[in-house]
């Protein structure tokens, strides 16, 4: 009985500070994460969405791809293994499954999955070229690695307890709570299957942070980008794994976002007005601008995709070209001239183009209403002019003639004077 009581007493001691240790758990778990975060990033408070996947984002892309005429851009991918030897995972069945949900309706992306290590793009291709194997010639090639995975980057733990001793026994009770942070790298490119080359700026290279608190049940995960926050809350059997999904879905997003100059920033609600964003329009226009050719094929194709130019992209100026950038500048608010500058590419990629067509359609209708009435207007005044004139010659034609004066009388002309007879000798009469 005395053994009982002490027991119950114990209990009544601990569960005030069974309480106080859920609160310590939850301030630990902000604690531990705000210094993981300051770890990575430094003491900054970026924005922050709640997500589960980037699942919308992938058929987000789906749709700008189709809107920006995006189509059968052949890819490969080699492995992409984990240097850390740390994250048993199948990463890049992950990505062929990511790119395979973001090109479900427009068709975008048409990815070849080879090989196991670095050297099977150059066989691929050799290959091909000796064998006739494969049909798809592939532009680009996809290659990077799960580069970085830190095991208890931040840890806390805190706890406390009692005991009752009495005797030749005793007894106690205790509780503790703990936080743990890894953090995760993922590092892709893309290079050129022409001559290897990486293409300048393609790349994605993010991290995620993965908190674990209490008993390990409460699993989180943060990915930055953007100077936002992409926060998860992942169940104990997803953990890490989920995480590196993540990560890698963010990555396709983003790299062929990159590639096909789609505004992919727009998929992840990132502000418009973050440094990161502009930074990436300044990179894009810069890059298309010093190759004139390619700067206007561009235009050329994206108008043409607008239905206001129906000429080959052949990177020649024209002017039905001028014509429809006037009429699209207008449809987006901007001044009405034909100038392809910075201000117009920014606001031609932040934009739906489904409204902005259809806004384009309302100015060539009320812009051949005008030409119409103009037409008209001036058949008009012509038709006056005609009939004027014709008035005037059938009242000229019809007037009155006034009558002619008297003839006046002609001078007589004055006779030939009369011929005298002439006193010579006639020439006789022939006589028979």
């Amino acid at each position: 009985m005395k053994r009982l009581t002490i027991f119950v007493t114990l209990a009544a001691l601990l569960m005030p500070g069974c309480a106080l240790m859920k609160n310590r758990e939850e301030d630990m778990r902000e604690k531990t994460l705000a210094t993981a975060e300051k770890a990575r990033t430094g003491p900054k408070s970026p924005v922050t969405r709640n997500i589960t996947n980037f699942s919308a984002a992938l058929r987000c892309m789906d749709e700008k791809m189709m809107m920006y005429g995006i189509r059968n851009l052949v890819v490969i991918t080699e492995e992409i293994d984990d240097k850390t030897k740390k994250v048993s995972v199948g990463a890049k069945d992950m990505l062929i499954s990511a790119v395979s949900q973001m090109t479900q309706r427009s068709q975008a992306i048409r990815l070849i999955a080879y090989g196991t290590d670095s050297s099977n793009l150059i066989n691929f291709m050799t290959q091909r070229e000796e064998k006739g194997l494969y049909q798809l010639n592939p532009v680009y090639g996809i290659r990077g690695s799960i580069s970085q995975f830190d095991e208890n980057l931040t840890k806390d733990t805190e706890g406390g307890g009692v005991f009752w001793r009495g005797g030749s026994s005793g007894a106690g009770a205790g509780a503790a709570v703990n936080a743990n942070t890894s953090m995760l790298g993922l590092d892709l490119t893309m290079m050129r299957t022409a001559d290897m080359s990486i293409v300048p700026g393609v790349t994605s290279n993010n991290t995620v942070i993965v908190l674990r608190s209490g008993s390990g049940t409460s699993i989180e995960a943060e990915i930055k980008k953007f100077g936002m926050n992409y926060e998860m809350n992942l169940s104990q059997s997803e953990g890490v794994a989920q995480a590196t999904r993540n990560l890698i879905d963010l990555a396709v997003i983003e790299l062929f976002g990159k590639l096909t100059k789609t505004p992919y920033w727009t998929c992840l609600a990132a502000p418009l007005d973050s440094q990161t964003v502009k930074n990436e329009i300044d990179n894009w226009y810069y890059s298309l601008f010093a190759d004139q050719e390619a700067f206007v094929a561009y235009w050329q194709n994206q108008m043409r995709l607008r239905n206001l130019y129906n000429k080959p992209a052949n990177g020649i100026p024209d002017d039905e070209l001028r014509n429809a950038v006037e009429i699209y500048r207008e449809a987006l608010g901007l001044e009405k001239n034909a100038k392809l500058d910075q201000r117009m590419f920014t606001v031609y990629l932040n934009s739906n183009h489904y409204r902005i067509m259809e806004k384009a359609q309302k100015i060539i209708e009320a812009r051949a209403h005008a030409k119409r009435t103009a037409q008209e207007q001036k058949d008009r005044q012509v038709g006056k002019q005609i009939e004027e004139k014709a008035r005037k010659v059938f009242e000229k034609a019809t007037q009155p003639r006034a009558s002619q004066p008297a003839a006046q009388a002609q001078p007589a002309q004055s006779q030939p004077p009369a011929r005298k007879p002439s006193l010579a000798p006639q020439p006789a009469n022939n006589r028979t």
